[in-house]
C-alpha cells in the first residue's frame, strides 16, 4: 500500500494474565515485518494513521494476532460496535450529545 494506512491487531491469547501493553509492544516488530515485506512504504506516523486499535480474545490454542489493513478507517467503526457489544443507534445518541 503506498497510502495512509489504518491497523487494527486481533490479538488470541491463552493467558489472559498478561499485561496489555506488553502484547502490545509485539506491534513494533510485526510493523517492521510489514516495511521489510513491502506491504506499507513505511511505518511512520504519515503513513500509519490514528487510532491503530488491539482487541484482546481468549484462545483455546496457540497465541496468534490477526492484523487487518485498510486505507480508509471506516472498518475501524464496525468491529468496534461489534467488538464492544454496542448497537449503533445507541453509539450514534452518544455521538449527538457530545455534539460531534
Amino acid at each position: 500500500m503506498d497510502s495512509t494506512v489504518w491497523i487494527e491487531f486481533h490479538w488470541y491469547l491463552k493467558n489472559f494474565a498478561r499485561d496489555s501493553d506488553n502484547v502490545a509492544a509485539a506491534a513494533k516488530f510485526i510493523m517492521d515485518g510489514l516495511v521489510t515485506g513491502r506491504a506499507i512504504r513505511n511505518d511512520n506516523l504519515t503513513v500509519i494513521q490514528s487510532p491503530v486499535v488491539h482487541y484482546y480474545h481468549r484462545s483455546s490454542g496457540d497465541d496468534g494476532v490477526l492484523l487487518r489493513l485498510s486505507q480508509s478507517p471506516d472498518f475501524l467503526l464496525d468491529n468496534f460496535i461489534v467488538s464492544n457489544q454496542f448497537s449503533r443507534k445507541s453509539l450514534e445518541r452518544h455521538i449527538k450529545k457530545l455534539h460531534i
